[in-house]
């Protein structure tokens, strides 16, 4: 069966051949080029004779000196000469680039630095009708490890919170550090008429009663940025996300101010 397939497509071949190549019927000739295609790809000028011999090299021998009688393989020149220093030099910037950038970061190599709470304390507080009125006083230690960039602190948002409830916000002006410096910046915080729901409240007042005491937690959230010298002058910013929690302050049931007495906590 499957020869007989074999044998009625020959003759078929060769009878398209026949009708269209003959007639130089050039519009069809790129649809029946696959058909006309025997030995090595090339077409049989004379479908009553046998293809061409082709010599060792896979050519015709009958060619001339000129080598007529071989195939001319076509395709895109080859890149000019311009072209190949333009992208030699595409290829130079683009590594001296990475690699500047590789020394610059190996020499001054920027770290972030560090937030570490001093004291803090609270003052006015007032709980009433599930209502929090007080006046928070932090002090925040910012730290800078670099010895050869500045380090800049930017947007710096300073929140007291009651169990993940935030009880008073503050904000903290932009300032800058000096190379392997640290600076105590003081932040006042305010809970203005901060509702409670009625079992925080409880909480709170089990906690003044029994313990003499309340743990709160602080959160500084914000940004810090170095600057890279030349020859990049690029910034490099991150951003700031810390907490030092379980901040025990002293604050009796007839108390309206109290302290932290714990020490020196780094934020984290």
């Amino acid at each position: 069966m499957f020869f007989y397939i074999l044998s009625t497509f020959s003759h078929l071949k060769l009878f398209l051949y026949k009708y269209f190549y003959q007639r130089s019927v050039s519009n069809f000739a790129p649809l029946l080029s696959p058909l006309m295609a025997t030995y090595n790809g090339y077409p049989n000028r004379n479908p009553s004779q046998p293809p061409p011999y082709l010599g060792p090299g896979g050519y015709d021998d009958k060619g001339d000196d000129n080598n007529e009688g071989r195939p001319q393989i076509g395709g895109p020149p080859p890149p000019s000469r311009f072209f190949k220093c333009i992208l030699c030099i595409i290829i130079f910037v683009i590594l001296l680039v990475v690699i500047t950038i590789v020394v610059l970061f190996i020499i001054f190599h920027p770290s972030k630095g560090t937030i570490k709470l001093e004291s803090l304390s609270t003052s006015d507080f007032n709980l009433s009708e599930k209502l929090l009125s007080a006046a928070w006083d932090v002090n925040l230690t910012f730290t800078n490890p670099n010895d050869k960039l500045y380090l800049f602190f930017e947007t710096m948002d300073v929140k007291v919170q009651y169990k993940h409830h935030t009880i008073g916000s503050g904000h903290l002006q932009d300032f800058k550090l000096g190379f392997k410096t640290q600076e105590t910046m003081p932040v006042k915080v305010i809970s203005n008429s901060t509702h409670f729901s009625e079992h925080r409240v409880d909480e709170l007042n089990w906690e003044r009663a029994n313990r003499g005491s309340i743990k709160v937690d602080v959160e500084i959230k914000g940004r810090w940025m170095v600057k890279v010298p030349w020859p990049i002058k690029r910034s490099i910013s991150r951003h700031i996300d810390v907490k030092c929690k379980e901040l025990e302050v002293g604050l009796g049931s007839n108390s309206t101010s109290g302290a932290y007495t714990g020490g020196s906590q780094e934020c984290v």
